[in-house]
């Protein structure tokens, strides 16, 4: 398993979408996701409505557990390839420890770091209905208070690498 971390609008998607496709590798992204159950109408999408909306965290338990589902169903079918990558996880601390609790501890953690500005102006260009000023706010104000113990935990893990956006 690859995770590829950085705040919201660093290019994760985009570049996760490119490096599953040049390694061989089954591509999992935790906000297509939570997007997923959101569309499919059930109550525990209705609640992650509601947080995505306010730029809220999903609880840990649900998205580990959407995760989880989602890996256990790629090995299933035979489709992991060479590897899982998994772009827009974990966020938090809790989430990393409780992940590799359920799932395992990744081979190796890829960090785009990207300043405030930049992410900023990228999310407010992408037009995403979900993308409103406020919620961009709390989504940084998040990614700052969370991201610095998460990148912490893999580089002394020995895991992390990295890649600084100009």
């Amino acid at each position: 398993i690859t995770l590829v971390l950085g705040g919201p609008g660093s290019g994760k998607g985009t570049q996760s979408t490119r490096l599953a496709t040049e390694f061989g590798m089954a591509h999992l992204s935790t906000g297509e996701l939570l997007r997923q159950q959101v569309a499919s109408g059930t109550e525990l999408g209705g609640q992650i409505e509601g947080l995505i909306s306010r730029g809220r965290l999903v609880p840990d338990p649900i998205v580990v557990g959407v995760l989880q589902a989602a890996v256990k169903d790629i090995v299933r079918a035979g489709n992991a390839g060479k590897g899982i990558l998994l772009d827009g996880f974990p966020r938090t601390l809790a989430q990393a420890k409780l992940f590799e609790e359920c799932v395992g501890a990744p081979r190796t953690v890829v960090f785009f770091d990207a300043p405030p500005e930049m992410l900023r102006a990228r999310l407010g260009a992408r037009g995403r209905g979900d993308d409103t000023e406020a919620v961009i706010e709390e989504r940084l104000r998040l990614h700052a208070v969370e991201t610095p113990s998460v990148v912490e935990f893999y580089r002394q893990g020995g895991v992390l690498a990295g890649t600084r956006a100009t």
